[in-house]
């Protein structure tokens, strides 16, 4: 099983490879093109730029307008995901929200003392603790996803006439690219694989 070192120097392995691979530029002043469209280190930079900034709204957006407490932001993912599974324990809840596991147990702790989860004993395992949330949670999270679709409904109002199927083929697109994108990089063509296979 390999360290994360090595894993993380893999992944920027294949990323170069990747990179490599469909001739995109190491430096950033080239352009290059990519299906037929050639693309400038500009519209690369403003790509990032406005993602970034896109993104940064909508956290502030969220923030000031659907979350109605002080609870940690982290706080969200781990009451979502105790929901999604219940009973999950604390070492699972960290693999998957790839979060140190001291810090989710720290933000378990704080839920429970809002009363937000609870922690039970595994009937075969005494000293395994799990963790499920309570039907004050539910009601909160509930009242939260009220106020997001209400805050979507009012960013949707504001596209142009035809906007909103034209975000929608847009994210469609993208999250898929993103997907494969992912898999190449990180499966397709780890070169951890050949090794751990031989």
């Amino acid at each position: 099983m390999p360290g994360r070192i090595e894993l993380d120097t893999a992944i920027s392995q294949n990323y170069t490879s990747f990179c490599r691979e469909r001739s995109l530029p190491n430096n950033p002043a080239q352009s290059f093109s990519m299906n037929g469209v050639l693309l400038l280190s500009a519209h690369i930079n403003e790509i990032a730029h406005l993602w970034h900034h896109v993104r940064r709204q909508m956290h502030l957006l969220f923030h000031t307008t659907v979350r109605q407490d002080d609870l940690p932001y982290m706080a969200y993912p781990m009451l979502r995901q105790i929901h999604k599974e219940p009973g999950i324990t604390i070492s699972q809840l960290s693999r998957r929200l790839d979060m140190a596991k001291s810090h989710v147990s720290n933000l378990a702790d704080l839920l429970v003392r809002e009363k937000f989860i609870e922690k039970r004993s595994d009937p075969k395992d005494q000293r395994l603790l799990r963790l499920y949330i309570t039907p004050t949670a539910r009601e909160r999270m509930n009242e939260m996803r009220q106020r997001a679709n209400q805050l979507w409904y009012a960013l949707i109002e504001e596209l142009p006439e035809g906007g909103a199927e034209e975000l929608l083929r847009f994210l469609r697109t993208f999250h898929a690219a993103l997907v494969r994108v992912n898999r190449k990089i990180q499966t397709a063509e780890h070169p951890l694989s050949s090794a751990e296979g031989s």
